[in-house]
């Protein structure tokens, strides 16, 4: 049985009087927790998706592990990322600005342990995009002077 309840007080209160308004039928639990039947989840989701979009363009990301998702949560904030947490029973879900989509990672990773980019030492948090690797990692400015290197032949692979 598919359940929701967003995280931010504010955001579930509208939540679930969208719900009320739309005559939902399924059940609310004492936290709040909504719960409806997988015939109901379309209609419950578009109502969830209205919520979403009017915090911003987003993407999502979860975890299957809670100490990957404390991890993650800590990760955000600790770098001051906006986001928003949905509780679906089984999983958190993190719903994350689009436009800062290749700075915290995605799916069930941990935060990047490569914080600064291989090539130029700038923060992850400092460039558009970030791409990471067990061993490296590269930022989206370095990729373009990589490609625009290797476009015109220039082997010595530097950044500078």
């Amino acid at each position: 049985m598919p359940t929701l309840r967003f995280q931010n007080p504010q955001l579930h209160e509208r939540f679930l009087r969208d719900l009320a308004e739309k005559g939902f039928q399924g059940s609310i639990g004492p936290d709040g927790t909504m719960s409806c039947s997988d015939e109901q989840w379309n209609d419950i989701n578009s109502i969830a998706h209205h919520i979403r979009d009017s915090c911003f363009p987003w993407y999502f990301s979860w975890f299957e592990s809670t100490d990957s998702a404390t991890e993650f949560e800590t990760h955000l904030r600790e770098r001051g990322f906006r986001f928003e947490i949905e509780d679906h029973g089984d999983r958190l879900v993190f719903i994350l600005p689009k436009e800062d989509e290749g700075k915290h990672g995605f799916g069930d990773e941990t935060p990047p342990e490569n914080e600064s980019c291989s090539f130029c030492g700038k923060s992850y948090t400092d460039v558009g995009r970030f791409f990471v690797s067990k061993a490296a990692a590269i930022c989206d400015e370095c990729v373009v002077v990589l490609h625009k290197g290797l476009a015109d032949g220039d082997s010595s692979g530097s950044t500078d």
